[in-house]
């Protein structure tokens, strides 16, 4: 956590220096005057139903499996997700953070996996899907935007294969195995040492997915309603950019036009393995309105949607893991 926090800190003074050091602030500070707060607060609890609907997600998939969790519990589990995925390099912490903490509190590893597993499944592949239909739907204004264009070809192609490796292995048991079989061989070829080592390793994880697999077969009417909400989680994420553009008075676009855009710039940013993609997302969100918005908008704009849907997120889920690690250290004493 450390090591990760002063990486992250780096990461984002490093992103003043280069990109806020240089925005006009006397004009940030003048639209802000001007905006419309409601808007602005209306963003921020759009926002956290990032956190809110993960955890709805997580309660369900807990239930089927037999997990009797309470509400505010899986809430403590998005919350941590939220952060370590915030703090570490490609959100590689997020997950193994909240299977410690699930572990911690009685549940299987076996369980936390799926729950968590599901919910990542349906939140990822209607990400991809949306920013598909909005690359598709905006195809020429986005092939104009000079080089940020191929960060999205890349963030499409890579979170597409990825997607698209998961359900391979998911519910295509044979072509998975053989898939299984052939990584092991180049393997051995290569290192014949780390081959048998390796083998068992993706061997535990197909089985692992096809167990997912089954879940979601045999409850179908439960899956439908996780990507449902998975679905409103990405809406509401991907709204808030549209939310504060309209709180400082620029709303001519329509919100659909707005909601796809903001789509294709989550996944071409999210093939950037930084923390939080700070720096990243900063830029890819000034490249794709600039020729849509004043530029003093835009930056002020910019400062927003990340201040609300990111940062101060960060620093409300930190406060709240250290409040809890208090309480329960007060308790442990007594």
């Amino acid at each position: 956590m450390i090591r990760n926090g002063i990486f992250f800190i780096v990461i984002f003074v490093l992103t003043y220096i280069v990109i806020f050091s240089k925005i006009d602030l006397k004009a940030i500070v003048s639209a802000l005057k001007n905006s419309n707060i409601f808007l602005v607060i209306l963003a921020f609890i759009f926002a956290f139903n990032n956190i809110l609907f993960e955890s709805i997600n997580l309660k369900r998939n807990f239930n089927l499996l037999g997990d009797k969790v309470k509400f505010c519990t899986c809430l403590k589990y998005s919350i941590i997700g939220f952060f370590y995925s915030s703090i570490t390099p490609a959100s590689s912490g997020g997950q193994p953070m909240q299977l410690y903490e699930m572990n911690k509190d009685g549940i299987s590893v076996s369980h936390g996996a799926s729950a968590l597993f599901i919910s990542f499944i349906a939140y990822m592949l209607t990400a991809v899907i949306l920013a598909i239909i909005g690359f598709i739907i905006n195809y020429e204004y986005i092939s104009e935007i000079a080089l940020f264009k191929y960060l999205i070809y890349i963030g499409l192609v890579a979170n597409s294969l990825i997607i698209s490796a998961i359900l391979i292995a998911m519910f295509a048991k044979k072509l998975s195995h053989k898939i299984l079989n052939l990584i092991t061989s180049i393997v051995e070829k290569i290192n014949p040492k780390k081959a048998k080592s390796i083998k068992i390793s993706l061997s535990k994880q197909l089985d692992d997915y096809h167990a997912s697999a089954s879940f979601i077969l045999k409850h179908k009417k439960a899956t439908l309603l996780t990507f449902l909400i998975s679905f409103l989680q990405i809406i509401s994420i991907h709204s808030v950019a549209y939310l504060i553009f309209s709180a400082l008075g620029y709303c001519e676009y329509p919100y659909i036009y707005m909601l796809l855009l903001q789509s294709v710039v989550f996944i071409s940013v999210s093939a950037i393995p930084l923390p939080g993609t700070i720096g990243v997302s900063e830029t890819g969100f000034a490249l794709m309105y600039r020729n849509l918005f004043p530029t003093a908008v835009v930056e002020t704009s910019m400062l927003l949607t990340r201040g609300v849907s990111f940062y101060i997120l960060v620093v409300f889920s930190a406060i709240i893991l250290l409040i809890l690690k208090l309480v329960k250290r007060r308790k442990q004493r007594k």
